[in-house]
């Protein structure tokens, strides 16, 4: 399975890592203690903590507390912490590039660049940091396009967007009749009613089929 924070810069992944060693915590977690197990210095991690506290503070019912001890961090329970590592994920320049890439069939580094507002240098570091992530799933941008078995493009694109904006935003827009009717199909045949999940995992793989990512080996 991939590992979202790959995708994420320096800092966003340092903030989630924050993030996700405070949510494991049942007490004050002192900031010495974070600098074992997250690489930095103590003014850097100060730094992060202090920008992931702004994040989170769009987030209702999330409650930071410093004591002597330490840092607590407390969540409402109908928050689950995935969306707030989604929202980072979501705002990454790679995920970006990723969900463009998905939406148009192709990068043109040209365009990306007026886009985004980013170097050409900028624009091809990016894509071979995306490419050491899809190397997991024996994929890779080359020449703009996604190249790899179909099968393996669809897998990616759904572990990339399972629970994400994107896949919620295509199934909100989603009025094609040929989907809806093939589901119904699919559900009178098993006799059975399609859970979200499996639901989700079938609009993806059929989106991805039927965008223009797909560059079969």
């Amino acid at each position: 399975m991939m590992e979202l924070i790959s995708l994420l810069d320096r800092n966003e992944r340092t903030q989630c890592l924050i993030l996700k060693h405070l949510l494991k915590q049942t007490k004050p977690s002192p900031l010495p203690e974070m600098m074992k197990k997250i690489d930095g210095s103590k003014r850097y991690l100060k730094e992060q903590y202090q920008l992931l506290k702004k994040h989170t503070c769009s987030f209702p019912g999330v409650e930071w507390k410093e004591t002597p001890e330490g840092i607590i961090f407390q969540k409402p329970h109908e928050l689950n912490a995935a969306e707030i590592y989604y929202s980072y994920l979501i705002s990454s320049m790679n995920y970006k590039l990723l969900r463009l890439l998905f939406l148009q069939g192709r990068l043109d580094a040209t365009q990306v660049m007026l886009k985004f507002y980013i170097s050409e240098s900028s624009y091809y570091r990016r894509v071979r940091e995306l490419n050491k992530v899809l190397a997991e799933f024996d994929l890779k941008i080359k020449n703009g396009l996604l190249i790899g078995k179909e099968s393996q493009i669809r897998f990616f694109y759904f572990e990339l967007f399972y629970e994400g904006d994107l896949l919620k935003k295509l199934e909100e827009s989603n009025t094609d009749p040929e989907i809806k009717n093939l589901l119904t199909i699919v559900q009178e045949q098993l006799n059975t009613t399609l859970s979200r999940f499996e639901y989700q995992r079938f609009f993806c793989f059929y989106e991805s089929q039927e965008s223009g990512c797909l560059a079969s080996t």
